[in-house]
């Protein structure tokens, strides 16, 4: 429908707001593509044949390639890397860019506009973690113990666009890579998720 009434506006000379146009189809693209990898995944998981294709991958790259492809304009000045050296893994680079995307998403669209939220690499020896932390209201604890079931959604989220699947879906992927993800939470006071 945006598109449309996009090529209605230049159609008839108007080029007033192309740009919020323009914003709302890529951010409604990728919640489309979000959706169909996440079944896509799902009927993979159920079927019990999650398919992984390892390569060597530089964890900081990746990272600052999903920052750019999930963060709005707008949103720019609220994302920050905090990476301090580069760390090549051998892991599906797509599978685990979906997680990340997954985790930022979901903080870009609960966390305050006016908030910061940083994506954090961190060298732990033989492990690495990745964690996207913001400061928007948290969960309760009754949700944090069901936050990566499937078509699980919070009261909270229940009132914005998503199937319930992300998480799940993140969870079996970094379970497939043979790690281990995690939330935690202050209620009110912001979100950690991890892997």
């Amino acid at each position: 429908l945006e598109a449309e009434l996009l090529e209605h506006k230049l159609a008839n000379g108007d080029h007033s707001d192309v740009r919020h146009s323009m914003t709302r189809i890529t951010r409604n693209a990728y919640f489309l593509e979000r959706m169909v990898q996440d079944l896509l995944d799902l009927c993979s998981v159920e079927a019990g044949v999650l398919e992984l294709h390892p390569a060597p991958t530089e964890v900081r790259t990746l990272l600052e390639d999903v920052i750019d492809r999930v963060t709005t304009t707008r949103d720019r000045g609220r994302v920050f890397l905090r990476a301090e050296a580069p760390i090549t893994m051998t892991i599906d680079d797509l599978r685990i860019e979906r997680v990340v995307a997954n985790f930022l998403q979901n903080a870009l669209k609960y966390a305050p506009d006016h908030t910061g939220i940083i994506v954090r690499l961190e060298d732990r020896g033989t492990r690495v973690c990745v964690s996207v932390i913001d400061t928007g209201p948290g969960l309760a604890p009754a949700d944090m113990a069901r936050v990566f079931d499937k078509f699980t959604r919070t009261a909270s989220a229940r009132v914005r666009e998503g199937s319930g699947l992300g998480l799940y879906v993140s969870k079996r992927i970094i379970e497939a890579h043979g790690g281990h993800i995690g939330v935690e939470s202050v209620q009110g006071a912001g979100l950690r998720f991890f892997f």
